[in-house]
């Protein structure tokens, strides 16, 4: 596993900047002389101006506020503070106290009739379902509020508070749109914001909306309208001079090169961020970076740094009293001491990390820490114990896929209903109107000009639409959902062009080699062993869950950033980008370690254990001429190191790389089938395997 994945996810829902909703304050009578209502107003104007940068703080000033409300009631005052503790509860995943705001201010607004609250609190309840990753429900429940919400709008057009609220709203459906995988649909709506910012003049609000599309477009891999749009969300907050929006927009900015893989870049932009947040004393934001700072050290293996940032992120996040945050700091400082050799306060501190989110209930947080914690006892040496949690972890990734899956399943089919029901009703308005449209047939084709046009613009649009989903699935194996061959050949030129640029700056101007970490790409090729007895034995079936199983694996396995590519029967590709060839062959022990654990469930009653074999290089094969030898060669030659690994009895690894001192008259030789035992017999090559075993190269 990799640290960087639950980080991410945790982090991202710790904190979202700009996202506050003015909503309407106490009535009048609450701010009158009474020490009670005196109390109000002070803890009233500390929520507002918190302005949602330390929850916790303001979620306590909440509580305080509904104690003394229930001594002495003020429906309205009671709705501003349950709608405010709604938010800050979801921003701080306590989505049960959420719940039951949402649930008590159902009835004060039922019994004050404010049409203003109600818009709020729907808003606010359709964000929570999105919170609870109900989707179907969140979308459903977004969908039915908007037509209304957006008929007052209208009706009140300067309504700038209400105009705000209804962005917002299509913000949260963009976002569950993007995570039921409707992307186009996603940015369409965030479009529909953004006129609603213009409509009202809200700048700062158009900002956070090019802000979210950046994020959108990352999630579609369109990174350089990624780039573009956080550049103008941050060109829109210079203009207005607001530096409290700058510092987190670099910082999302910085997130984007991340997952370019452009981490010189990253870096620059947290480095501005940081500086921008500390001129406001914006310490949510430099939690945030200190957090990203220390995940992309880890990431480059500089556990120093690592332990630096990750000291000055704890620093914040106790400060802000936040737990969440405190446990994501534990877990990256136990990784770091552990690899800077002091095991038993690493491990500790990662299990006291572990322990936060097993309680809080945070299940896809549990497994990943779970995932690394057993890596981390096998790297101090504990054998036994990185077994035992190697186990404990397989079993929650499995619980977690298998709920997943029903999860999943079950929103699809949720919203494929949704929208059966509507496209049954425009069916029938449809029926009604066909007879209408043949009377006025002739008269509209008798003014073709620009009508016509635009119909057949709208029909090209929709062709394209329909032939890019057809693309899409065309690059997908359809058994095991992994990519296939034809992806990776479409896909696979722009991360190589990238590795060759890192390479290129690699060079300093006097032509000597600076060290660059995790700027090569490893090709691991994977085959399960003695696969067809499977068949034979269990039958197609049983091979067919055993192949979808061991696809899972490897994906579980591997970083989002890489790609797992079934290349054929039971032959797996993979392309692990950004990682040091020196690190190739933990990457290959991982897999063959988890593949020689796992008990494949064949589906029929059956359990079976198999093995792997895996074969690997690195491109680019040789640093000093790094298009010397294409892709497709390092892929033969990784094929090579596999049959060699099959050749040796299985279940185990071979890998090759570059010797130090590789003749530079030798590279010629892999224009042709490169003969790997050949050139490791040369010393153009340097030859690896699991715990030193023989090498017999096939023939």
């Amino acid at each position: 596993m990799h640290p960087r994945h639950f980080r991410s996810a945790v982090l991202g829902s710790l904190f979202l900047p700009g996202l506050v909703c003015v909503l309407p304050g106490p009535p009048l009578a609450a701010q009158e002389g009474t020490p009670a209502s005196r109390k109000i107003t002070d803890l009233k104007n500390k929520v507002e101006s918190d302005n949602r940068a330390h929850p916790s703080v303001s979620l306590a000033a909440e509580e305080e506020a509904l104690a003394l409300l229930s001594r002495d009631p003020d429906p309205e005052a009671e709705t501003w503070f349950l709608l405010s503790q709604i938010r800050d509860a979801i921003v701080l995943k306590e989505l049960k106290k959420a719940a039951a705001s949402v649930e008590r201010s159902r009835v004060l607004v039922r019994r004050t009739g404010n049409q203003r609250d109600h818009f709020t609190l729907e808003v606010e309840a359709a964000n929570l379902l999105l919170a609870q990753e109900h989707l179907a429900e969140s979308k459903a429940a977004a969908e039915a509020l908007l037509p209304a919400l957006e008929a007052y709008r209208a009706n009140s057009p300067r309504d700038q508070e209400m105009g705000r609220l209804l962005a917002r709203a299509y913000r949260n459906l963009s976002t569950t749109l993007r995570n039921l995988g409707r992307l186009s649909e996603a940015i369409r709506i965030l479009q529909k914001a953004q006129r609603t910012s213009e409509d009202i003049n809200d700048r700062a609000g158009r900002a956070r909306i090019l802000d979210r599309m950046g994020y959108l477009y990352v999630y579609m891999r369109r990174f350089d309208e990624a780039v573009a749009s956080h550049r103008a969300a941050i060109a829109e907050a210079e203009s207005l001079g607001d530096v409290r929006l700058q510092a987190p927009f670099h910082l999302s900015l910085a997130n984007a090169y991340g997952s370019m893989g452009d981490s010189d870049r990253q870096l620059a932009e947290m480095r501005t961020a940081s500086e921008l947040a500390g001129q406001v004393s914006d310490s949510a934001t430099q939690l945030l970076i200190s957090v990203n700072m220390a995940d992309v050290y880890l990431g480059k293996k500089d556990y120093r740094k690592t332990l630096k940032f990750a000291d000055e992120a704890m620093k914040l996040a106790v400060a802000a009293q936040d737990p969440g945050s405190i446990a994501v700091c534990q877990v990256n400082r136990g990784i770091a001491l552990n690899r800077l050799g002091s095991s038993a306060e690493g491990l500790k501190a990662i299990q006291e990390g572990l322990a936060h989110f097993r309680a809080s209930g945070a299940i896809n947080d549990s497994a990943e820490i779970t995932g690394n914690l057993a890596e981390e006892f096998a790297f101090a040496g504990d054998y036994r114990r990185a077994y035992e949690t190697e186990v404990e972890f397989k079993n929650l990734a499995d619980s977690l896929k298998a709920s997943q899956d029903q999860k999943h399943i079950a929103d699809a089919s949720a919203a494929f209903e949704s929208d059966k029901q509507q496209l049954q009703i425009q069916a029938l308005q449809r029926d009604r109107r066909n007879q209408a449209r043949l009377r006025l047939l002739w008269i509209a084709l008798g003014a073709l000009g620009f009508g016509i046009a635009g119909v057949l613009v709208l029909s090209r649009r929709r062709l394209e639409s329909a032939n890019k989903a057809l693309a899409d699935m065309s690059l997908r194996d359809p058994l095991t959902s992994l990519a296939n061959r034809r992806y990776l050949t479409t896909r696979i030129a722009e991360d190589l062009a990238q590795v060759n640029r890192l390479q290129r700056l690699g060079k300093a101007s006097n032509g000597k080699d600076r060290m660059m970490a995790n700027i090569d790409v490893v090709f691991l090729m994977i085959d399960i062993d003695h696969f067809k007895a499977v068949n034979d034995e269990h039958g197609h079936v049983a091979g067919d869950n055993v192949l979808k199983q061991f696809a899972g694996i490897l994906s579980q396995t591997m970083r989002d950033s890489d790609t797992v590519v079934r290349w054929g029967g039971e032959e797996f590709f993979v392309v692990a980008k950004h990682t040091s060839r020196a690190d190739a062959h933990l990457v290959a022990e991982r897999i063959r370690s988890r593949v020689e654990a796992f008990n494949f469930d064949l589906g029929n009653g059956g359990y079976l254990h198999k093995t792997c074999s895996i074969g690997y290089a690195s491109y680019p094969f040789f640093r000093r001429e790094p298009a010397k030898v294409a892709w497709e060669k390092v892929a033969e030659v990784a094929d090579q190191c596999l049959y060699a690994a099959k050749s040796m009895g299985r279940n185990t690894w071979v890998g090759v790389h570059e010797a130090v001192d590789a003749p530079e008259s030798l590279q010629e030789i892999m224009a042709g089938y490169p003969n790997v035992s050949g050139l490791v017999a040369k010393g153009v090559l340097m030859a690896e395997s699991h715990q030193d075993q023989a090498i017999t190269w096939a023939s």
